[in-house]
């Protein structure tokens, strides 16, 4: 009886311990894909923003037309280790094409008959992205 309970008690441990792996894994998979966007935009809700970067609140233009939708926002982030004009350059480059945007040139991005335009400010130590998201 003492072995029956011994070997029940080492499937337990083991399946234990492959649920809680598994929970780490999944755990570990979403804090990664936090780290490259701490959050999304609150106007265009698929257009992520780079962690560091925050949104300025009056920025925020839309507006609808036949030919689609017109957004004019922008993030501010303090120039240092973690913002610089070349990082937001290349989060976007890599984070865009995973959201079905393709490249359109130099900040330019295309995607279902819209156009999405970066420009990039620098003022007093404050990184500004503004982001125009047009009809193509």
């Amino acid at each position: 009886m003492c072995v029956m309970n011994l070997r029940l008690g080492n499937k337990f441990f083991f399946i234990l311990k492959n649920v809680a792996f598994i929970f780490l894994l999944g755990f570990f998979l979403c804090n990664v894909n936090s780290a490259l966007a701490s959050s999304f935009f609150s106007t265009i809700d698929d257009l992520p923003m780079m962690r560091g970067m925050e949104e300025s609140k009056d920025s925020g233009v839309m507006f609808s037309t036949l030919k689609g939708r017109i957004f004019e926002i922008a993030a501010n982030g303090k120039l240092g280790e973690e913002i610089s004009k070349r990082k937001v350059i290349l989060f976007y480059a890599q984070t865009l094409p995973q959201l079905g945007w393709r490249s359109a040139g130099f900040n330019a991005w295309i995607r279902e008959g819209e156009r999405l335009q970066l420009k990039i400010s620098i003022n007093k130590g404050i990184l500004t992205t503004h982001f125009s998201l047009m009809p193509k």
